[in-house]
């Protein structure tokens, strides 16, 4: 009778360190999901890059700057394509992050593209995939649903 106690301790003892330690781990994954910088509506915006791999990006510069009606009408497309967009107009930044979007990446958009074209279209792995003279949203969201990543995305269902 004791082997049994014995054995139906160590037995019940094992399930709840095992309990104990799978409750650590989703803690953790959880914990790692809520400071990501694009999951994290606190984070400071400080570069481009931030955002590779989890958004495509939308930089529209003067003289396209008063477009950016457009993206406000098309929200539900433009979240469910998970595009950031950012505006240039009259030497202030518009946007669509969720965050707080610093100097720096004004600095950074002016450094690197120039308005000759100023709708410039960044995919989820940060090369340039579209450079226009005009702002086209529709044509915009019909070449991001022909790339590979996007639909691979539909194919999952993480799209509308």
């Amino acid at each position: 009778m004791k082997a049994n106690a014995k054995l139906t301790l160590c037995s019940t003892s094992g399930i709840q360190l095992l309990a104990r330690a799978r409750m650590k781990a989703v803690a953790l994954v959880l914990l790692c999901l809520n400071t990501s910088p694009v999951n994290s509506a606190a984070e400071t915006l400080t570069s481009l890059g931030q955002l590779r791999w989890e958004n495509r990006v939308l930089v529209i510069l003067p003289p396209m700057a008063h477009k950016q009606e457009q993206l406000t009408q098309q929200e539900r497309g433009v979240e469910d394509r998970d595009l950031i967009w950012f505006v240039v107009s009259n030497g202030s930044l518009k946007s669509n992050y969720a965050g707080d979007v610093s100097d720096q990446v004004r600095g950074e958009i002016a450094a690197r593209f120039e308005p000759g074209q100023p709708v410039v279209l960044i995919g989820k792995d940060g090369g340039v995939k579209a450079r226009e003279s005009r702002l086209n949203l529709m044509e915009l969201f019909s070449l991001i649903d022909s790339m590979p990543m996007r639909r691979d995305e539909i194919r999952r269902g993480n799209a509308y």
